[in-house]
């Protein structure tokens, strides 16, 4: 695939301390802090009527306290094909992995999570429903999500919709309207304060 990602220039670890011209719209930015969602009762709720039904991409930094189901980040209306999410799931085999979900089409990763590690997920959707799973910058899995319109706007961080909750913390959440590209994915991973990738 031609794309390449590191180890520097993580979350609670910015390059503040740099003085070279890479120090430049980087560490200097980046406060290193998240949200703690206990994993019960803590969500956070929105309302956007701008949020894609398809040909997006969603992306966040997330350190796992406890492994449960629990959605990243969820949009659109508790239906068949029509919610959009970001999601840790196990799909009843034991061991957690990073989905895509259009709720009852589910995409999953390859890798399992594990607790107490900080992870960079992304999900891509193409407008055909095509879905790419992104962990630390790199590909782990692909599939096809079903897609059916929806009229809900409101969204969540540290929930799916279904009140399962996330345990642990999650920080930078991005959504895009449009399936960035696996060099994009890479460059968001390498370079956590950028807003928009290269």
């Amino acid at each position: 695939m031609g794309v390449t990602t590191n180890l520097i220039n993580k979350p609670l670890n910015p390059r503040a301390q740099d003085a070279s011209p890479l120090a430049y719209n980087r560490a200097a930015l980046y406060s290193g802090k998240a949200l703690d969602f206990d994993g019960v009762n803590d969500t956070i709720t929105g309302s956007s009527s701008s949020l894609p039904a398809s040909g997006y991409t969603i992306a966040a930094w997330f350190n796992l306290d406890t492994l449960k189901a629990s959605g990243v980040f969820t949009w659109g209306d508790e239906a068949t094909s029509e919610r959009r999410s970001l999601f840790v799931w196990d799909s009843g085999s034991g061991s957690y992995y990073l989905y895509s979900s259009t709720y009852g089409s589910n995409v999953r990763g390859n890798t399992p999570l594990s607790v107490g590690r900080w992870y960079f997920g992304a999900v891509t959707l193409t407008t055909e429903g095509e879905a790419t799973i992104y962990l630390n910058g790199n590909q782990d899995g692909v599939g096809t999500n079903t897609l059916a319109a929806y009229t809900g706007t409101t969204y969540k961080i540290g929930d799916t919709g279904s009140s399962e909750t996330f345990d642990g913390e999650i920080s930078g959440v991005r959504v895009f309207n449009t399936a960035l590209t696996a060099a994009q994915i890479a460059d968001l991973y390498n370079f956590p304060e950028k807003i928009v990738p290269t």
